[in-house]
């Protein structure tokens, strides 16, 4: 539509490309693809919109199909104004650059352990403890079996350092670290999470984004603490929260170590001098960048490096590529899953 174009009223609404309908328990949920933090519990009589929206409708023609009071109207106008906003709905009046370009819907396919039928068979010890810490962790199956597999690679060769995490969340992957050190019998290890805990954001550059979207023109509009990135993912993102998640596991609590705030200004100086384990998961391209710089010379030589999201998201993915290309011995950094790779440091 050209910008010059009259705007056509009242605004009529169809389904988003990437827009999906799906259940949580026995709530409906719709979401998108690009946006797989902002998910939106609706009611059976908004679930059944969604079947009616593969063409445009007006609120008024909406409101006549599913056979609602007139009272209902403005709810109906205000979930439609919401969906849009959260880009699962397109509108007439709006531009199509407007929304965001579609990714893949196979980046998520891959994140759930059933689609992992060699560790159903194989592993079902991680299978149950992956389910149990589900709700507390953002990483996919593979590469949650990756780390518990770099940390009995740890302990069987004895490589002696401790455990950082850049980018926690809800602590779900050290939780899963935890519980793993412990069934070795290897507790001695420090465990350091780094993180905002809060779920706020460094701003985002033009070297943001997904991989397979077009490049950005101007920077994203994601910045810490930006309200757009705040949802439901927030809750359990305290520090108090995080620590609890992992010390219940039963892991020595002196040796749990949170180091709250950007990781810009926490590292180096709060960082451990010798690392065994270095897990990357803070997404954006400065933060990846400064991580590498001052914390892969601090991974012992046979030490593990783990990079979430390399192969998703472009800032990440580029930080890796750019801090690695003048290196004479990088690491073979081996595919895990759509996003995320895994390294040994050469010794």
């Amino acid at each position: 539509m050209a910008r010059d174009q009259a705007v056509e009223s009242p605004p009529r609404y169809r389904i988003a490309p990437g827009a999906f309908l799906t259940w949580r328990g026995e709530d409906p949920v719709v979401a998108h693809v690009d946006r797989p933090f902002e998910q939106f519990e609706i009611s059976a009589d908004l679930a059944g919109l969604f079947t009616r929206l593969s063409r445009w409708h007006s609120i008024g023609e909406i409101v006549q199909a599913l056979d609602l009071e007139g009272s209902q109207r403005a709810d109906v106008a205000a979930a439609l104004s919401l969906f849009h906003d959260a880009g699962i709905l397109l509108r007439s009046d709006a531009f199509a650059e407007d929304h965001p370009p579609l990714r893949e819907a196979a980046f998520e396919a891959q994140r759930t352990v059933h689609s992992c039928a060699d560790l159903n068979r194989t592993d079902p010890a991680f299978v149950e403890l992956y389910t149990r810490l589900s709700d507390a962790t953002l990483t996919s199956p593979q590469l949650a079996y990756a780390l518990r597999s770099a940390l009995v690679h740890l302990a069987e060769t004895d490589t002696r350092g401790d455990v950082v995490e850049c980018g926690v969340w809800r602590g779900g992957s050290m939780a899963l670290a935890a519980i793993t050190l412990q069934e070795l019998g290897d507790c001695g290890r420090d465990l350091w999470l780094f993180d905002t805990f809060g779920w706020f954001w460094e701003n985002a550059g033009l070297q943001d984004g997904f991989v397979l979207a077009e490049p950005a023109e101007e920077a994203p509009l994601v910045a810490a603490g930006d309200t757009r990135r705040e949802s439901s993912k927030s809750a359990g993102t305290s520090q108090d929260e995080v620590r609890a998640l992992i010390t219940d596991t039963g892991y020595p609590p002196s040796k749990v170590r949170l180091v709250p705030g950007m990781v810009q200004e926490t590292i180096p100086e709060n960082a451990p001098e010798r690392i065994a384990l270095l897990r990357l998961d803070t997404d954006l391209y400065e933060s990846t960048m400064h991580e590498l710089r001052h914390l892969y010379p601090r991974l012992v030589p046979g030490g593990v490096l783990i990079i979430d999201d390399y192969g998703k998201l472009s800032g990440a993915t580029r930080a890796v590529d750019e801090y690695f290309s003048a290196m004479k011995r990088a690491p073979l950094l081996h595919r895990v899953d759509t996003q995320g790779r895994v390294g040994v440091k050469p010794t």
